[in-house]
């Protein structure tokens, strides 16, 4: 697709290549390769000068990450694992900034595997969030369906982007004063 903003994403061979591997490897494997039946055909946004941060709000409680660069990885199996103790409220979260210069448009799909575990699902915001130039543009928020006594079963969700954006988050807010809990964030991915 061309566009007149020579800075939003054009597709390369490459992408292409990859989003057909990945959904033809899930059909002929019976979909055990790791990508999720809902994320199919949406390529990882990894390579390059690809950026991925955490950040927790200001006394959050034993926050912090570990393996980040899995959540831009390719690999829909490993995950950048994100933790907050025991406490009050707090938030945490994790994003992936695609190289310099990339801008995926509006009308783009966009997608997140994660998973959670807790041990109580009261007073927690999962989010889905997209930035552009680090100003949040859109936020999802997700099912907290099964993830109450850490379970921590992986999801994962897809929407199509309204606004440009170059960067997608993994965000937890918790409300209250509650238990631990761990949050995986396996992969973001982009497609048409």
């Amino acid at each position: 697709m061309q566009t007149a903003t020579p800075r939003v994403f054009e597709v390369a061979p490459r992408a292409l290549f990859l989003s057909a591997a990945l959904a033809l490897s899930a059909c002929g494997s019976g979909g055990d390769d790791g990508v999720d039946a809902d994320l199919q055909g949406c390529t990882s946004i990894e390579g390059g000068g690809t950026q991925v941060s955490f950040t927790s709000s200001a006394g959050c409680p034993s926050c912090a990450s570990a393996d980040n660069a899995r959540a831009a990885d390719g690999n829909f199996d490993s995950a950048a694992t994100m933790q907050m103790g025991p406490g009050g409220a707090a938030t945490i979260e994790l994003r992936v900034t695609a190289q310099d210069g990339v801008i995926f448009p509006s009308g783009s799909s966009v997608g997140l595997a994660y998973s959670l575990a807790t041990d109580a699902q009261a007073g927690l915001t999962p989010s889905f969030v997209t930035y552009l130039n680090g100003v949040q543009q859109e936020t999802r928020t997700l099912s907290v369906n099964g993830v109450g006594s850490g379970s921590g079963q992986k999801q994962s969700t897809q929407f199509r982007a309204n606004r440009q954006f170059d960067a997608v988050a993994f965000s937890v807010n918790r409300a209250g004063s509650a238990g631990s809990l761990t949050a995986q964030f396996f992969e973001a991915c982009t497609g048409r």
